[in-house]
């Protein structure tokens, strides 16, 4: 069986990722466009894939908001993005982002003896095993110079996510492709955000997902016809050699399951 993120055969991120382009504090709005990141550091990315049993979709939420998030609060966690599959991918899939300042952080406690101590952790973790058929974690950096990012106080409700693997000794070229001829007409498509990572440990280190952030299914074909009318049919044919195989799958964020949390809507004034 395939599987977008499995090792095997992302994320995002980068799944995976939408929010590795965006902050996740608001919903999306369209009167501010996506700006290019060209002058930002690359950043490190811990992606966790987690494939739910059958029937346990809404038992693994809610064992997710009540026991998890709360204890990557307690452990300290400032950044926690959460999406599952939406529609087109494998159903019951959960892909957790967090984003790292160092692997030394691999080296200490994780997150769940920090906060729930070894007994506490352990108990989780055996009441997670019930609902979870598996999990996969790998590490992946984001190439900002290849990226448009939402404005700080947006995020995108889809991430359109699309895995490339890379001939070996190409990577190079590849990202030489996003940068001169793809990125420039992705921008006159205008997404509401457009992401770039490379996968790193723990998964396949010559494969680069590429995201295309929008709000709505009709976004998302509105933009394939404006990509199309500005010419990226005739662009993509120079991926020949470059990209040995593309594989796609969208994603819905879920803001409840999240860090940090959307804040509550303020009631009306009378």
């Amino acid at each position: 069986m395939k599987r977008l993120f499995s090792i095997g055969t992302l994320a995002i991120a980068a799944l995976l990722c939408a929010s590795c382009a965006s902050s996740p504090n608001a919903t999306a709005s369209s009167d501010k466009q996506a700006t290019p990141t060209a002058a930002a550091p690359r950043q490190q990315y811990w992606v966790t894939v987690t494939h739910v049993k059958p029937g346990m979709n809404d038992a693994f939420q809610e064992f997710y908001k009540k026991e998890t998030r709360p204890a990557y609060e307690k452990a300290g966690y400032k950044q926690v993005s959460v999406y599952t599959t939406a529609t087109f991918g494998e159903l019951g899939e959960f892909v957790t982002i967090r984003p790292i300042e160092s692997e030394k952080q691999f080296d200490e406690p994780n997150f769940l003896v920090k906060a729930l101590g070894e007994a506490g952790a352990k108990a989780w973790i055996a009441k997670r095993s019930q609902l979870v058929a598996g999990t996969h974690s790998f590490l992946m950096q984001s190439r900002p110079e290849l990226s448009i990012t939402l404005p700080p106080d947006q995020t995108a409700r889809l991430a359109f996510v699309f895995r490339q693997s890379i001939t070996p000794g190409r990577a190079a070229d590849f990202e030489s492709f996003i940068r001169n001829d793809a990125l420039p007409i992705i921008k006159k498509a205008a997404p509401k955000g457009y992401f770039v990572a490379k996968v790193g440990t723990g998964g396949d280190t010559e494969e680069y997902h590429t995201v295309v952030l929008l709000d709505s299914f009709a976004d998302h074909e509105k933009w394939e016809q404006a990509l199309l009318k500005e010419g990226f049919g005739q662009v993509a044919a120079k991926r020949a050699g470059i990209v040995m195989r593309r594989e796609s799958a969208v994603y819905r964020y879920i803001p409840e399951l999240s860090l940090p949390q959307p804040a509550p809507p303020q009631a009306a004034k009378k």
